[in-house]
């Protein structure tokens, strides 16, 4: 762990390799992405609201509103190993836009059938699924892309810049899911549909080539079974790199946490008397600690080591989470908690996507992706599992106080690991591949 970690595979000249970067701004490719992306995760957070309040709005209890949660992240979670080896042989274009256009069609039926009144939970659940899955499927594919966008100093920057679209959408697209649910409860569903349509029509303008010519690089061309090559060559990278497999334990945490805490929130606000557009509001102005994380993100990696950045982040944690114990009830109250808290998803967010990008060859982008990810989210389907019957059953303080110590316990993992309190600065390179970084055939 110690020394400089380097980029073991350097850029196609399709990707760029130009002493002096476009700047992002004024990168077309990656601006018309950037915008596509930000309309879609828009109408994405309006449906992640309305979700659990149809369910609880039908059914009435939150233990049935984790069921859904729990059934969204699983099915997301089982996607990502094979999507991952997917988007490495796939055309990344044509599975960025197919992927969009597949959320939108789920969204506009899941529309419909609330509209005419015959929208049960296997259906929501369904159609939570196909959005899951579809989430998946772009992701690996776009982060595989990045690297043929822009130049490699650039990209802590764009990573940065598409983590303050997530946390952009996720400051307004709570509130707006919660007042169009009161106004139609057919309406966040909608609008989530155009929003991908427009999305994939976007990525079609795309003009760049999205991955380097066949046969280029460790681990293509394929040939090996899909699942194999994911076990055999995301795994396999993952083993090799001292660096992902620490960032790697300092995720799955704070991924089990998220997912509970939230869902206690709308629970408890809802227990409390507040009606679906407060809920929304209140978790939009939550999500304002997101933004801000984003825009720090930056400044944050070039001014301060790495170990300080991660550690920061997880002891951050269970301080806002622990404080949500005392608050619980209090909707804004518990709001300008949360937002403390999500301030450290971006951050930790653009250090493990750069270290992750920089460190794997562009041939393997999507089965490490997927493999990182994986293992990263393992904990988080049953966020919403235990969170939901936590609540109906100790009440919104105990689950809150339970959640804090499992922080603590990750946090205090995590500071004991020397590799942790060691970990690199990453220096991006712009050469040809690494022989000696790529994986034996014996690997492989």
């Amino acid at each position: 762990m110690s020394g400089l970690a380097t980029v073991p595979e350097g850029r196609s000249p399709e990707s760029g390799g130009d002493p002096a970067p476009v700047p992002l701004r004024r990168n077309r490719d990656f601006q018309v992405l950037w915008i596509g992306q930000s309309i879609a995760h828009l109408g994405n957070q309006t449906a992640l609201l309305a979700y659990p309040l149809l369910v609880l709005a039908v059914h009435g209890t939150a233990a049935l509103a984790g069921v859904l949660g729990f059934a969204a992240y699983a099915a997301g979670l089982a996607a990502r190993l094979p999507a991952g080896a997917f988007c490495d042989r796939a055309d990344r274009r044509w599975t960025m836009a197919s992927s969009e256009a597949g959320r939108a069609l789920a969204m506009a039926v899941l529309a419909v059938a609330v509209i005419a009144g015959a929208a049960p939970v296997w259906l929501v659940i369904a159609v939570a699924v196909v959005d899951s899955v579809g989430l998946e499927l772009f992701r690996f594919a776009e982060r595989g892309a990045l690297r043929h966008i822009v130049h490699p100093s650039q990209v802590p920057s764009a990573l940065a810049r598409n983590e303050a679209r997530a946390q952009a959408a996720a400051l307004a697209g709570p509130a707006a899911g919660g007042w169009l649910f009161a106004a139609g409860h057919a309406l966040p569903f909608g609008a989530n549909a155009v929003t991908h349509l427009v999305a994939a029509l976007a990525v079609g303008t795309v003009r760049r080539p999205l991955r380097e010519p066949a046969g280029g690089g460790p681990g293509g061309p394929e040939r090996r079974p899909l699942m194999r090559a994911v076990f055999r060559e995301g795994f396999g990278w993952i083993r090799r790199t001292p660096e992902l497999r620490v960032l790697l334990l300092a995720a799955i945490g704070p991924n089990l946490v998220f997912g509970a805490a939230v869902l206690v929130i709308v629970a408890a606000a809802r227990d409390a008397g507040a009606g679906g557009g407060a809920i929304g509001t209140a978790l939009s102005a939550a999500s304002l600690g997101g933004l801000l994380g984003a825009v720090a993100a930056p400044a944050l990696l070039r001014r301060l080591p790495p170990p300080a950045v991660l550690l920061g982040t997880a002891w951050l944690l269970p301080a806002a989470i622990g404080g949500l114990a005392l608050l619980s009830g209090r909707t804004w109250a518990m709001a300008a908690l949360l937002c403390g808290a999500v301030f450290t998803v971006p951050v930790f967010n653009t250090l493990f996507g750069a270290y992750q990008i920089q460190l794997t060859p562009d041939a393997l982008q999507g089965r490490v992706a997927g493999a990182a990810t994986f293992v990263t989210g393992a904990a988080q389907p049953f966020g919403p599992l235990l969170g939901g019957p936590l609540f109906d059953a100790a009440g919104a303080a105990a689950t809150f106080a339970l959640l804090a110590g499992l922080l603590v316990l990750s946090a205090a993992a995590l500071t004991a690991l020397p590799a942790a309190r060691r970990l690199p600065t990453i220096t991006p390179r712009e050469a040809g591949p690494d022989p000696a970084a790529r994986p034996s055939e014996e690997e492989t």
